[in-house]
């Protein structure tokens, strides 16, 4: 009972917070978003979250299991990102105090993760970007692992199946809005 009256409040507190103004954001990393990044992972590890997280900093395995954070919806999804960690006191995870500003370098970094996860740091001239989360691709690559998709005429490549499958659930915004529209 406990858990569905935290995830109605949950869904509650994104819905308010779509209705202020923060929506699913997609778009190239700019320097002031990288900032809030870095900003955020400095919070991260001095509130000790990779105790229970795992994907962060790599960990493969938390004292605490709690949810990974590279997961695709998070990467595109910063309402619940922000919603969770503002009415934190009504989830299992222990009490964290946080500032607003801090919330909002955290729900960065925390969107940042799955292309930290999921890029290849080895890639080099890379050619594409995914239009899901803007993790650099080789369309080739993309091609030969079937993570291309078609959309009004267009191909969209990929780096994870996740970002594929994400896409093709609302390719008409991801084509608009996604990365790839602001280049």
């Amino acid at each position: 009972m406990k858990k569905c009256f935290m995830v109605c409040l949950l869904v509650i507190a994104g819905a308010l917070l779509l209705a202020a103004g923060c929506n699913k954001t997609a778009g190239p990393v700019a320097s002031a978003r990288q900032k809030e990044i870095t900003r955020g992972e400095k919070i991260f590890a001095e509130k000790q979250c990779s105790k229970c997280h795992v994907g962060a900093a790599g960990l493969a395995k938390a004292e605490m299991p709690g949810p990974e954070l590279t997961s695709v919806f998070l990467a595109v999804d910063t309402v619940f990102i922000k919603a969770h960690l503002q009415f934190i006191e009504l989830s299992e995870m222990p009490a964290l105090d946080l500032t607003p500003a801090e919330i909002g370098a955290l729900t960065q970094y925390v969107a940042s993760m799955h292309v930290k996860a999921k890029a290849d740091p080895q890639l080099k001239h890379p050619d594409g970007v995914c239009p899901v989360c803007g993790a650099p691709l080789k369309t080739a690559d993309a091609a030969a692992q079937s993570l291309q998709s078609h959309y009004e005429g267009r191909t969209y490549s990929f780096e994870c199946a996740d970002c594929k499958r994400m896409f093709e659930r609302d390719a008409g915004w991801y084509a608009e809005k996604g990365y790839l529209a602001t280049q």
